[in-house]
């Protein structure tokens, strides 16, 4: 699709790109090779995985098995915000993608359902969220607790209104990483304002290694600044 190759040779090509020697040290020999035998034992392993279960016995398998699918052609259009959105002076926020797709949002009557691994509405959005819920129209979430998480500052960005969503009535539910592993089942958490539980140790020592992570990366890009100023005369 040209709208997709588009939106990547923005992003690829745009000056806020970092090449990829800036934040990570060269691979070492024979990386490719340990990530190909990784990605091959994790493939194995969730061939057994409740989800894949799920899809196998869903009805859309179903009918694929017996060859009788049911489709229609439908017009998309792709979304994406801008690599240089915040150099649009006030306007910058109109560009994200929760403000482009309020339009459509708000046209819910009956449900709406959001799953997104780096959740973060703003208040703006978490209000809309609230006022369709109050409405009648079913509001559901599927996003990433902070254990499932690899970005601890998105979540940082997204507790902050779990509450308000879940006391409004939005269905918000927590992919947990924790998995039982005896029963092959991935768990999720629905959260309910009688269900808030505070932080647990491991997730305040998973905080504070994203926290020394970010550090390390904000250091490289500076760096990695200071370099291109000092090589113009």
């Amino acid at each position: 699709m040209p709208d997709v190759s588009q939106a990547f040779d923005r992003y690829w090509n745009s000056e806020r790109a970092y090449p990829v020697a800036t934040l990570m040290p060269a691979a070492q020999a024979g990386a490719m090779d340990k990530l190909r035998n990784d990605l091959a034992v994790f493939y194995q392993e969730k061939q057994t995985s409740v989800y894949v279960d799920a899809l196998k016995n869903s009805a859309l398998a179903e009918t694929l098995r017996r060859r009788r699918p049911t489709s229609a052609l439908r017009q998309a259009k792709i979304i994406y915000d801008s690599p240089d959105k915040q150099a649009k002076g006030d306007d910058w926020k109109e560009e994200l993608l929760i403000s482009q797709l309020a339009p459509y949002i708000q046209q819910a009557t009956r449900e709406f359902i959001l799953v997104s691994p780096y959740f973060v509405p703003g208040q703006r959005a978490a209000d809309a969220l609230c006022a369709l819920s109050q409405k009648g129209v079913r509001v559901r979430i599927l996003t990433n607790s902070l254990v499932s998480n690899d970005v601890a500052a998105v979540h940082a960005g997204y507790m902050r209104h779990r509450e308000q969503l879940v006391r409004c009535g939005v269905e918000l539910y927590e992919l947990n990483e924790q998995i039982k592993k005896q029963q092959g089942e991935a768990v999720y958490l629905a959260s309910r304002p009688e269900q808030i539980e505070p932080a647990r140790q491991d997730d305040g020592d998973r905080w504070r290694n994203h926290v020394r992570r970010l550090a390390q990366l904000r250091s490289a890009i500076s760096e990695h600044q200071q370099r291109d100023r000092d090589s113009f005369p």
